[in-house]
């Protein structure tokens, strides 16, 4: 009989989001109703934009 393995966890990074970065992120979503990769360079790395979704 063959046992499982245990498999790794995905260790989730964790990320520093700066209330101001938040509260500008939610002003241009009131704004315009979205915020782009141009106003928060942040963005571009794809972990830390979720991470940022979540926080929001």
């Amino acid at each position: 009989m063959a046992t499982k393995s245990a498999e790794p966890k995905a260790v989730e990074k964790t990320f520093d989001f700066p209330d101001a970065l938040v509260k500008k992120a939610a002003d241009l979503i009131a704004k315009q109703g979205y915020v782009s990769r141009k106003e928060i360079s942040e963005m571009q790395d794809l972990e830390w934009a979720v991470g940022f979704g979540k926080k929001s």
